[in-house]
């Protein structure tokens, strides 16, 4: 039988192949936007911000630190927080070109000096032990397969009473997500704090702000007609059963349950 669920080296190509398209169905934020309430009309560009601040708040790092983030993609969370906050960022992602595009983004910046991109898998890190004091994992923990294994390479190279924070998605009883299985496998909030228990972190925050990340009908209208318009793009990418699921799906009633967790080593 094939192996059908995420591997690293699918996940990699898959957002290898995206690396020039999905920025132009969402943003270069990769990640989901965060909306104050049901007549916030704020386009994806400030509500992904908003959500990488809300991210920022809660590993609230001190000057000097060295951060960990687990699946970089193009960097624009990670120039966020050395922007925001003098500390060293360290960013690692599975796809070698959304490395490069990252390392690109920064050169000759403000922050170039106090970021750094590299490619790599959360599930084995580059990366000494007890070499960092802080991480976050922004939507990158559901693409991994062994979910242990990275939390526990998580626990590995961070120092103790480091902080750690997540966003991820998990299941609403009885619902899938149409790109579950390919590319990412979804458990549940238990599964995620036992995940954490068993790696030394205590869990300080576990936060539900799914409402928060429904898109307004003009922004998904908007990604919807870019999608229809690159859909020969995009189905060798997404694959035609999913790109479909997208289309159809409905925006005000998500699958997932959408979760900020804060954790510290213990």
């Amino acid at each position: 039988m094939s192996h059908t669920g995420p591997t690293a080296e699918r996940v990699g190509d898959y957002y290898d192949k995206g690396v020039d398209l999905f920025p132009l169905l969402w943003d270069e934020n990769l990640h989901m936007g965060y909306w104050t309430d049901e007549d916030d009309a704020s386009s994806v560009a400030v509500a992904t911000e908003r959500m990488t601040r809300q991210l920022v708040d809660r590993l609230a790092p001190r000057p000097g630190q060295r951060i960990l983030d687990v699946g970089c993609g193009l960097g624009k969370p990670a120039v966020a927080l050395a922007s925001a906050h003098p500390v060293q960022v360290v960013g690692v992602t599975i796809s070698p070109d959304q490395a490069q595009r990252a390392t690109e983004r920064v050169r000759g910046t403000d922050v170039a000096a106090r970021l750094t991109f590299r490619h790599g898998d959360g599930m084995a890190l580059p990366f000494d032990d007890n070499s960092f004091d802080g991480a976050w994992a922004f939507e990158s923990l559901l693409h991994m397969e062994d979910k242990p294994k990275a939390m526990s390479e998580l626990a590995r190279v961070l120092r103790p009473g480091s902080r750690l924070v997540l966003a991820d998605m998990f299941h609403r009883p009885q619902e899938g997500m149409g790109f579950e299985g390919f590319m990412a496998t979804l458990g549940s909030m238990d599964d995620y704090r036992t995940l954490l228990a068993d790696a030394g972190f205590g869990t300080l925050e576990a936060l539900d702000i799914t409402a928060h990340t429904v898109i307004p009908e003009s922004a998904f209208a908007a990604m919807k007609e870019t999608m229809l318009a690159r859909r020969e793009e995009m189905i060798p990418i997404t694959g035609e059963e999913a790109f479909n699921a997208a289309i159809a799906a409905d925006r005000t009633t998500p699958p997932y349950t959408y979760v900020l967790v804060t954790a510290q080593l213990t």
